[in-house]
């Protein structure tokens, strides 16, 4: 104001005519970036002038500002009103200036942050000062600045180990607490290190060979594992990503860093769990090598070393009984049909005992089976029984070929097929029905009958061996053959279960995968 008053003084050095200063003024107080203000520092902060701009700063136009005397003083937020009031009053004698932050609130009562420039003018009374001004939007700044701290604040809180370091003498710029702490060293001493200094295993020309794609573009990140030295000189392995980011204005590496001592820890137990379980496995196997050796030597033994007396038990049982039976009373004929009987039971056992333990080490290879063909080969070994029985057995003609070894899927149809004709009340005409159905990879064969029917808590006890659910005085069973049944189905890679009740009947069923499986087929 004092120049403008000069330039009134001296008119012929101010090139524009005395007229349009003021509209000059105006001009420069419209479009100036801050807010021009004039206020009354005795009345309570009442506004005489204010610029337009003030409408993007607060939302408020200038005429709402002006009119109500006391909205500066209100639009100030409540706890920086004393400290801007006290702040202008300190000022005291006129053309002294002064500048304060605080914060004012919007039109929406959100807050925005405020530079306030004043100088104080005393008019000519003495007594009536005025507050002269520019008002400056901080709030972006400001709003950034929090930001910034907050993120600081995060990454100085940040478990994983964070460190920023000059991209040309790559002296560290910032580590966080879990860094130092790791390593020991306060962010002063850091300050004048660099990452060679924790990093060992690098000179600086490997590690400048390392970074090297980074400082082109060619990638956005390099990770690599190596090991921090920390300040008492203990190591610790790390795994490292490595970054080159831009960071306000300047730009700058940064790493994070992750202590991988645990994982590396859990890694090493696991290879010795792994190492201990292999060679468990190793020895397992070596003792079923020697079970299967020992089961094969049995089975000879079985089918050789037990055929021979068991044949001349039934073979002079037979002769007693077409030479002397008339001579016997009724006592001893009973005896020699228990005899030949029995006899023949065994041989039974036997050949079911040789067959169950033959499905242990036997080749099951993978190719496609016929099971349609197995039905009509079973049909025609069983019609002697089937008749006797006056048995109505039905198999389906459209199931399709699976892939297995045939000789485990003739024991599991004929096995199901016996055990339904042997196990049916007196005087009832067997009925068994073999059915199919497709499930997502796989077909489940289901076998029904009309037998005895099984209790569901003995469901699971079936499939065992030797396990009889009745008396082989009334059934002529071995007990051996659902076993088989079941270790076919395993062999196989499939399952088998039974629904049954008791007086009505039961339904095996077996579901076997419709294509090759190498993980699921045992060899």
């Amino acid at each position: 104001m004092a120049e403008i008053h000069s330039h009134r003084r001296n008119t012929a050095s101010f090139p524009i005519p005395l007229p349009h200063v003021e509209d000059v003024f105006r001009l420069l107080i419209e479009h100036m970036p801050g807010v021009f203000y004039t206020a009354d520092l005795n009345a309570c902060g009442r506004l005489r002038s204010i610029g337009p701009q003030i409408i993007d700063v607060l939302g408020f136009p200038p005429s709402r500002c002006i009119d109500d005397r006391q909205f500066f003083q209100a639009r100030i937020h409540p706890h920086d009103r004393e400290r801007v009031a006290a702040a202008k009053d300190s000022v005291g004698k006129a053309y002294s200036s002064g500048e304060i932050e605080y914060r004012m609130l919007d039109h929406n009562d959100h807050v925005k942050w405020i530079r306030d420039k004043f100088v104080i003018q005393a008019h000519g009374d003495g007594e009536t000062a005025v507050v002269i001004g520019v008002l400056q939007d901080m709030s972006e700044i400001r709003n950034a600045e929090a930001e910034a701290a907050d993120l600081r604040r995060i990454i100085e809180d940040l478990p994983t180990e964070i460190y920023m370091f000059d991209p040309t003498t790559l002296q560290f710029i910032t580590v966080n607490r879990a860094a130092r702490e790791n390593l020991g060293y306060s962010m002063d001493e850091l300050a004048h290190k660099t990452p060679l200094d924790v990093e060992p295993d690098y000179t600086r020309t490997t590690f400048d060979h390392l970074i090297a794609p980074l400082r082109a573009g060619a990638t956005e990140a390099v990770r690599f594992d190596t090991s921090h030295l920390r300040r008492d000189g203990s190591r610790y392995p790390v795994r490292v990503k490595l970054q080159y980011s831009s960071i306000a204005t300047r730009v700058v590496f940064i790493a994070q860093i992750m202590d991988i001592t645990e994982t590396q820890d859990a890694e090493e137990k696991l290879r010795q769990i792994n190492a201990e379980l292999e060679e468990r496995v190793l020895q397992r196997t070596k003792h079923l090598a020697t079970a299967n050796h020992e089961l094969k030597g049995f089975a000879y033994a079985v089918s050789h070393d037990l055929r021979a007396p068991l044949r001349a038990i039934r073979g002079f049982a037979h002769i007693l009984n077409s030479t002397s039976r008339e001579t016997l009373d009724d006592k001893g004929r009973q005896y020699l049909d228990y005899v030949i009987l029995g006899a023949v039971r065994m041989e039974r056992l036997i050949d079911d005992l040789l067959t169950y333990s033959k499905l242990t080490y036997g080749n099951h290879g993978g190719d496609m089976v016929s099971l349609a063909e197995i039905f009509r080969n079973i049909r025609r070994e069983f019609d002697k029984v089937i008749k006797e029985r006056h048995a109505t057995v039905s198999f389906p003609e459209d199931i399709p070929d699976l892939p297995g070894e045939l000789s485990l899927f003739e024991q599991i149809i004929a096995n199901l097929l016996d055990n339904a004709l042997t196990y049916c009340d007196e005087g009832v005409k067997p009925q068994v029905t073999f059915s199919w159905r497709a499930e997502t990879g796989f077909c489940v064969l289901s076998v029904t009958d009309n037998g005895t029917g099984i209790d569901s808590g003995m469901y699971d006890d079936v499939f065992n061996i030797f396990q009889r659910l009745v008396s082989d005085t009334d059934y002529q069973g071995t007990g051996i053959g659902l076993a088989i049944v079941r270790k076919a189905v395993n062999l196989l890679g499939g399952t088998v279960w039974v629904e049954s009740q008791p007086g009505v009947g039961s339904t095996f069923f077996v579901r076997l995968p419709m294509a090759a499986n190498a993980a699921s087929i045992e060899r």
